[in-house]
């Protein structure tokens, strides 16, 4: 077993902007990627391996220590694995977890002894006191962030818009709760955001008023 006394202590926050992406190594050998305007901490002990995910969304791979424990921490979600990839996304009281290699244990937040085991080619949503059902998805076809997508399957709009925003220097925002609350699904493209609300107009009946400091989504009269 590796000496505990080897494993240096190591405390970093990272962090993006609006449409920037960040690659980072660990000190394990483990790599974290950033979406955009993503921030989290991480804390390295003598014990123990911790992420916290303050905001954003961010892509994870972490090298096997079967000794030292790996552990990743939403406002909604507390992962444990030792040697998993998986995206993890928060979005305001969710928090989605999708795994493409190895598994992970998820529990919520503030129900710790709820716990559900995931598996590459899975996905499920949390909140601080349950997690979702899990469903299955095709890792070969994934598309997320890194490669210039958000995929929304029959998830709120404002939730959807979360994921738009962090792409976007003039901020997208619905007008009223009707339109928010807008079910939505598709593959949306994050490198042409202009493009991508313009689709979601058509599809949805949506009105797009650009105003100085943001642009207004409302669903018009049927």
């Amino acid at each position: 077993m590796e000496d505990l006394k080897t494993r240096e202590p190591f405390k970093c926050r990272y962090q993006t902007a609006p449409k920037e992406i960040s690659k980072q190594t660990l000190p394990d050998g483990s790599h974290i990627k950033l979406s955009a305007t993503t921030k989290v901490l991480v804390n390295y002990s003598e014990t123990r391996r911790r992420i916290r995910l303050l905001n954003g969304e961010a892509q994870i791979s972490i090298c096997k220590e079967v000794t030292w424990p790996f552990i990743v921490e939403s406002r909604q979600a507390l992962i444990r694995t030792h040697k998993a990839t998986f995206n993890i996304d928060q979005r305001y009281g969710v928090t989605e977890v999708t795994v493409l290699k190895g598994s992970i244990t998820v529990s919520p937040i503030k129900q710790n002894k709820n716990r559900a085991e995931i598996k590459k080619g899975e996905m499920l949503k949390v909140t601080e006191h349950n997690t979702g059902a899990i469903k299955d998805f095709e890792v070969s076809s994934y598309k997320d962030w890194g490669s210039g997508f958000t995929k929304a399957d029959n998830i709120r709009l404002t939730e959807l818009l979360i994921s738009l925003n962090r792409f976007t220097n003039t901020p997208l925002v619905t007008r009223d709760q009707n339109t928010s609350r807008l079910l939505v699904s598709g593959v949306y493209d994050l490198n042409h955001i202009e493009d991508t609300v313009l689709c979601l107009s058509k599809s949805y009946n949506l009105k797009i008023t650009k105003e100085e400091s943001h642009t207004v989504l409302e669903l018009l009269p049927e």
